[in-house]
């Protein structure tokens, strides 16, 4: 990722399990884009396993979440062309 992208979208999901190890490391992904003036988003669908696991750790107080890519990513005829990268992460990634 660049610094002249101003945000990373990181498509969740197709993910079933989420464990303290993987909410600890969006802790740190997100800190290491906040000293860089960048923004982690999270794409979670409300029924989503994941989803549950990010509650109770309250990571919607810290990091973006939304239930679509397309609602993670910022709107509007001005933004810059390399504004976000968007990460999907699948089972066989895991």
């Amino acid at each position: 990722m660049t610094n002249e992208e101003l945000a990373l979208i990181l498509d969740l999901s197709q993910v079933d399990y989420l464990d303290s190890a993987g909410i600890q490391l969006l802790y740190q992904l997100r800190e290491r884009l906040r000293v860089r003036s960048q923004v982690l988003r999270l794409v979670i669908p409300a029924g989503s396993p994941a989803n549950h696991a990010l509650k109770l750790a309250g990571i919607s107080r810290y990091i973006d979440i939304s239930e679509t890519v397309e609602d993670a990513t910022p709107r509007g005829p001005k933004r810059p062309r390399q504004y976000e990268r968007s990460v999907r992460i699948s089972r066989s990634q895991r």
